[in-house]
């Protein structure tokens, strides 16, 4: 009954984020099975204050050339971030010496006719800094755009040929992040048939046609720009837009000059129309004749992909601008089955969100491509939660249905819509010929048209913040005023709302104001780099900046501000912020006490383990390494509950222990590590199908982890296609343990985000999968029937670590399993020195089942961005459900539901609701039941 109730919220969730008119039973699975990314390394260091890692797509969604469609004398490759390549004297080297080249300089050998360049054409000083600054104002990984590259092909008698072959060798080389053929870019146009109205003679004069320009009107055809005009700045004034597509006619009798032109224009006539519609939609001028465009004092700029890449033009125009100012993307390009946004390749969305990333706005066109971007096909490349450029993307509505046009993408990545047919702006000569310069249509559309429809709601919203506070918006305080106060959408394609200036500006009128200061130690008076400033009701997240300081703008109510930085108790304070207020709020956290850790690390045979590492997941601490006597010793631990992962030791298993520290004490925490199953004498009596095999590796790691032998994958080669393969444990007793973790360390390197391994145990007769702690890296692996699992590269040797208590049997048994689907292969997945740990999971003995009540733990990491633990531990065999609510007390997610062993308990939340929807930030409150009463609760807040 309880599964059947968590089965009716995720439809009723589903309806609300997919609407069900049209809904197929197919699709409503489809949707139920949204594939993203969420996992991270159990050993990875994280803080408030650290970096939000980046999403990479795989490189499977772009290594198959498209004649037609992709160019064929351009690969664009970008190198693993970390990598330091350069291009120096038109060769590629590295900046660090120990980066193995060998590989590229084979395949450069290989081809010495290919040229190279560099991908963007800023220099290298400016794209770091770029980088710089706007991972401290975002907390977010940004993507090194000095690591992007073009390789320019010779002429061929076969170039769709040699481009494939170029392709397949850089996607195989392990430097290499992505390798792509460039798209051919095309205009997201879309024009209605020719019209012909009036035919310009030499003594006519343009009429105006401002009167057919519905766009402009009330609501909820238009968006009432005529409102915004009685409003000073609403024009645009102060307000700079860069449009990005091949070219202009400036001379147009209705347009202005341009600030700014990077680029050559396109010459054909087409392309010069397309810009000079586009331009007399946001700046047309109200001079009698023509068309008035909806920000007519905004200035213009341009830049024109005919000589440059779309993304070096996103770049370009980004750095012309001024924070809070625009740059518009009014081209598309065919993906997988049909016109797909730009920042579908990786190029495009680095460059967009590394210029959001610095407060420049960018509004996209969302194509023309009838797709739905929630598609479990685009990998979550569309989805917020996994891959977030920034950009304010912009669906195509009916001028008056204000349903979806036909052929308009959708999708819950739309921000809003604009008309997408019936557009009366310069240009084409439809509505009226003659001379080019006097040429007019009525029959513009596209995301092309809806597109600056948008940004002139935008600058003209962004003009009267300006002259009315003196304050200038970023892109989430216009999209929360434009999408809060627009006309909604009707239909079931979900395409965003349609602005409304005029609610948009009385809401702007109540008022905005900015909120900033600085983050000092209150004790030293030190100024916090990187602590995480939380503004709650608005979800919205920013750090400290290398001197301390932060700002944002927000509209005018009373928030509150949380700041927390990992070696500091947590800030939370109320902040009016009134209208015009430049509101200064600064804070002194108070520091934690410090302490330290040390200890021994030993076998059960009492024998002293030099080398082992000691890390600290979900903290900035350092890791530790046993010395030759067994000990080790971390200073500077903040006071409080933290946990440690001992591994890495050749032999024996890998060990989880949480820990106290207080006030200027040593902490003392001796580890014992169980006698691994190394597979050296024999197979241990486990049992492979398929590929994997027992012996020493001679492909993949260089050699097994402890001694020669392992069980693998492939011990000589790539794993095979279209396998389901399984390794499989010995049963073994375990009913006298009042907990059981699962150990071993691991190598993989697997088709990421579609092959994968995972593990199983053997409950009831059935085999259930179960998590690491930490969760698996990535989730929705077509290989593992859409399962989450290990994928992609972990580089190194790494330990992973299941709790498997509630699994504890007289006849306890594991297995591997490692699917995979018909196209890429890797090495695959290497295992050695696996074992089973019944110690306690805690340095408090009480905790491993000898307790008279549940003893509840802090969850941790607190905040957490991707995964929280919830740790208690129970006085006996108990009937447990554990839940987790959002702050109106609605349900999101049942963790657990059944009966539980005594002992030690650790669930795992991933910040997603029972139906695999990602959650946003903000706080949560987890409850835990015991035989049906409420035995303890908490909270947790999540950071975006």
């Amino acid at each position: 009954m309880k599964h059947y109730h968590r089965t009716v919220r995720c439809v009723e969730t589903i309806k609300r984020r997919l609407p069900l008119p049209r809904l197929t039973a197919l699709a409503l699975i489809a949707a139920m099975s949204v594939a993203v990314f969420h996992g991270v390394a159990l050993a990875a260091h994280e803080s408030a204050s650290q970096l939000e890692p980046r999403f990479v797509p795989p490189k499977k969604l772009f290594n198959t050339l498209r004649p037609g469609l992709d160019r064929t004398d351009r690969i664009v490759v970008k190198f693993r971030e970390g990598t330091q390549i350069r291009l120096r004297n038109g060769t590629l080297t590295s900046l660090d010496p120990s980066v193995d080249l060998r590989g590229l300089e084979d395949f450069i050998g290989h081809y010495p006719s290919i040229s190279l360049a560099r991908h963007f054409n800023r220099g290298e000083e400016a794209l770091d800094l770029a980088k710089n600054r706007g991972q401290a104002r975002t907390g977010k990984q940004l993507a090194n755009l000095n690591l992007y590259y073009q390789l320019h092909l010779p002429q061929s008698n076969d170039p769709a040929g040699l481009a494939q072959s170029v392709l397949d060798e850089m996607n195989a080389l392990s430097l290499v992040e992505i390798a792509f053929a460039e798209p051919i870019a095309e205009l997201a146009v879309v024009l209605g048939n020719d019209t012909g109205v009036l035919a310009r003679g030499p003594d006519l004069v343009t009429p105006d046609f401002s009167d057919m320009q519905g766009y402009l009107f009330e609501p909820p055809a238009g968006i009432n720009a005529e409102v915004a005009w009685g409003w000073p700045g609403g024009r645009g004034a102060d307000v700079k837009i860069i449009d990005i597509e091949g070219a202009w006619l400036w001379s147009h009798e209705d347009l202005i000059e341009p600030f700014f032109e990077g680029g050559t224009q396109m010459p054909d006539v087409g392309w010069r129309n397309h810009g000079t519609a586009v331009m007399g939609e946001m700046v047309g001028q109200d001079n009698g004749y023509g068309v008035i465009g909806i920000a007519s004092d905004m200035e213009v700029g341009a830049v024109s992909i005919r000589t440059m890449s779309t993304a070096a033009a996103i770049d370009l125009a980004a750095a012309n601008i001024d924070y809070g100012d625009m740059f518009l993307i009014e081209l598309h390009s065919q993906g997988q089955s049909g016109y797909v946004p730009m920042e579908y390749w990786q190029d495009n969305f680095d460059a967009i969100q590394t210029a959001w990333a610095n407060g420049r706005i960018c509004v996209e066109a969302g194509g023309n491509g009838t797709q739905d971007l929630d598609d479990p096909a685009y990998r979550g490349i569309f989805d917020r939660s996994v891959r977030y450029s920034g950009a304010i993307m912009v669906a195509a509505g009916t001028p008056f249905g204000l349903e979806g046009e036909s052929w308009t993408n959708h999708g819950s990545r739309m921000d809003l819509h604009g008309w997408g047919s019936s557009i009366t702006t310069c240009g084409y000569g439809y509505l009226q010929g003659g001379d080019e310069e006097e040429w007019y249509i009525d029959t513009f559309g596209g995301t092309s048209g809806s597109s600056p429809i948008v940004c002139g709601a935008v600058g003209s919203l962004q003009g009267v913040s300006k002259q009315l506070w003196g304050i200038t918006l970023d892109r989430e305080v216009v999209v929360e005023i434009l999408a809060s106060t627009g006309t909604p959408y009707n239909g079931y394609k979900i395409i965003g709302p349609r602005p409304d200036l005029g609610a948009a500006l009385d809401m702007l009128a109540e008022g905005v104001g900015t909120l900033g200061g600085t983050i000092r130690d209150a004790v030293s008076n030190d100024l916090i780099e990187g602590a995480t400033i939380e503004v709650v009701e608005v979800e919205k997240s920013l750090l400290s900046d290398e001197s301390g300081t932060y700002e944002t703008p927000l509209v005018s109510t009373t928030y509150t501000v949380r700041v927390e930085s990992f070696y500091h108790e947590t800030d939370e304070q109320l902040a009016p912020v009134g209208a015009g207020d430049n509101v200064v709020h600064n804070v002194a956290l108070t520091p934690k006490p410090l302490g330290s850790l040390s200890g021994t690390v030993s076998t059960e045979q009492i024998i002293l383990v030099s080398g082992a590492r000691i890390t600290f997941p979900g903290t900035p601490l350092p890791a530790a390494t046993t010395m030759p006597d067994g000990s080790y010793r971390a200073d500077d631990i903040p006071q409080g509950t933290h946990a440690a992962v001992v591994g890495l030791a050749p032999g024996y298993g890998a060990a989880y222990r949480s820990f106290d520290i207080l006030d200027g004490e040593n902490t003392q925490l001796d580890v014992t590590l169980v006698r691994a199953e190394t597979f050296e004498a024999d197979d241990g009596e486990y049992t492979g199908t398929s590929d994997w095999a027992h012996g020493s590796p001679i492909f993949g790691p260089p050699g097994a982890f402890s001694g020669d032998n392992l069980w693998a994958t492939n011990l000589s080669g790539d794993y095979s296609n279209n396998i389901t393969a399984y390794l499989t444990s010995p049963p073994t007793d375990f009913a006298g343990a009042s907990v059981l973790y699962l150990t071993f360390t691991h190598w993989y390197n697997i088709e990421s985000s579609y092959d994968g391994g995972q593990v199983q145990v053997l409950s009831d007769d059935a085999w259930v999968t179960v998590e690491p702690l930490g969760g698996y890296p990535q989730t929705a692996l077509r290989g593992l029937d859409w399962q989450s699992g290990y994928s992609g590269l972990s580089d190194e040797w790494e330990p992973a670590i299941f709790n498997l208590t509630d699994y504890i049997s007289d006849n306890t048994q594991i297995r591997f399993r490692f699917g995979s689907d018909n196209d890429t292969v890797k090495p695959g997945w290497y295992i050695d020195d696996v074992a089973f740990d019944t110690d306690a999971v805690t340095s408090s003995p009480d905790l491993a089942g000898s307790v008279s009540r549940i003893v509840l733990e802090a969850a941790r990491p607190n905040p957490f961005s991707r995964a929280a633990e919830v740790r208690f531990s129970l006085p006996s065999d108990s009937d447990l459900g554990v839940s987790i609510y959002d702050a109106s007390g609605r349900l999101v997610r049942r963790l657990r539901d059944g009966i539980a062993r005594v002992g030690s308990h650790v669930l795992v939340w991933d910040g997603r609701d029972d139906c695999g929807y990602e959650m946003p930030g903000g706080a949560y409150f987890y409850r835990i039941e015991v035989n049906d009463e409420t035995q303890g609760s908490g909270r947790l807040l999540r950071v975006r």
